[in-house]
């Protein structure tokens, strides 16, 4: 196996970073399973999942600030920005920017991603949301 940071690179960069949905049927299994909010399982979930978050910030930055690789496992913990441009998490369009951060452990299979497992600071972001 290649190094497994390499592909959970690549997905932050092409899928994330470059909104190219395409790239997950070479990155991801067919059976991906995410586990955090919202659950979700298969590939065209997931997709589905981050075109919603990219319709909500189209000018969505995710850096990676840590990384930590053992065996099939990859964690990386991440700081995101966005202006909020869509309706995100039930909240209309405000056009604030926003941040926030998240850990995701990601578990590969061979060369594709099976399962993540992730935690982003939800509260921040509602609050960001939300009118003053």
């Amino acid at each position: 196996m290649a190094d497994p940071r390499q592909l959970v690179a690549r997905f932050y960069d092409e899928v994330v970073n470059d909104k190219r949905l395409e790239a997950l049927d070479e990155l991801v299994a067919p059976h991906f399973v995410e586990h955090g909010t919202p659950p979700i399982s298969g590939i065209e979930a997931f997709r589905g999942f981050l075109g919603g978050l990219a319709a909500g910030f189209p000018d969505i930055r995710l850096t990676v600030d840590d990384w930590i690789v053992a065996g099939d496992q990859v964690v990386a913990r991440c700081s995101v920005r966005g202006t909020h441009r869509g309706e995100f998490l039930g909240y209309a369009p405000t056009g604030k920017p926003v941040s926030w951060t998240s850990i995701h452990i990601w578990r590969l299979e061979g060369e594709r991603l099976a399962e993540r497992w992730s935690e982003a600071d939800l509260l921040g972001i509602t609050e960001q949301l939300q009118a003053p």
